[in-house]
């Protein structure tokens, strides 16, 4: 995949100073800013490998250019997960990229058969400006601990090391967003806690100090008004922006049935 033509513009200047126009290089994936260009331009991803059962994972890039899965079902992928997979799969086959056996015409479906490259378990494809890239990978060479693989329109068997195997043998899960609060507690004025017993209301303010500086603070304003704790405050924020579901129990979260059987049809907290 590292072959897929990427290029970014050159300017130079022509002989006695005159301009001409600007060329193109190619994108150098084991440039770690090309590699970036290169996976930004990627617009959507299809994954099928072992983990996930013989089932397609379709990736789409969404609104603000972060990834979205559209299969098995419609929700937010860990983009920043998906772009590491993409990096390593790049930069990955460069580095360990070896001609094993090549061809002129079609290849024998015996050679295919025997480098587990017939019926691949691991089926990576790409969508790069308009054209499509597949990379299939096959049996693991005992010797080297290299995968053998195939990019298809190439004429060639090759073999890819682990780091490219193991980025593209991944699930759902894996792939998948996994935060349960906002990552963007910063910007969060209010703060509610609703307990049996009571609910605390928090506000976040900031008041000139002397010599036109702004210092924050929270405030209690439920049940009653006073200075909250600013530190505890922030450490909760983080705590929750830090969180991640280590497992999804139900799909079906606006199922009254279902809320009532985890308990969240009337939350303790």
């Amino acid at each position: 995949l590292c072959h897929i033509d990427a290029y970014k513009p050159h300017k130079g200047k022509g002989h006695k100073g005159h301009s001409h126009k600007p060329h193109k290089h190619r994108l150098d994936p084991t440039d770690s800013k090309d590699r970036k260009a290169l996976v930004k331009a990627i617009g959507e991803i299809e994954l099928t490998s072992a983990k996930t059962k013989g089932k397609k994972l379709v990736i789409k890039r969404g609104k603000y250019k972060l990834w979205e899965f559209s299969k098995p079902f419609r929700t937010p992928a860990d983009s920043k997960a998906v772009d590491g997979m993409l990096g390593e799969v790049v930069q990955g086959k460069n580095k360990n990229e070896a001609t094993i056996v090549s061809w002129k015409k079609n290849p024998d479906k015996k050679i295919l058969k025997k480098y587990g490259l017939l019926k691949p378990k691991y089926v990576f494809t790409i969508k790069h400006k308009g054209k499509t890239h597949t990379l299939h990978v096959g049996n693991k060479d005992p010797y080297t601990g290299n995968y053998c693989s195939r990019v298809l329109g190439r004429k060639e068997i090759m073999t890819v090391g682990y780091t490219v195997f193991n980025s593209i043998n991944k699930r759902f899960f894996d792939l998948r967003l996994k935060h349960v609060f906002t990552q963007q507690t910063r910007r969060i004025k209010m703060l509610s806690v609703t307990r049996k017993s009571d609910q605390l209301v928090f506000e976040r303010r900031k008041i000139a100090r002397p010599g036109n500086l702004k210092k924050e603070f929270w405030f209690l304003l439920q049940p009653i008004r006073a200075l909250g704790s600013k530190n505890t405050i922030n450490t909760l924020l983080s705590s929750l922006r830090n969180l991640k579901a280590n497992k999804f129990v139900s799909e079906k979260s606006r199922a009254a049935a279902i809320r009532k059987k985890f308990g969240l049809d009337k939350p303790a907290y």
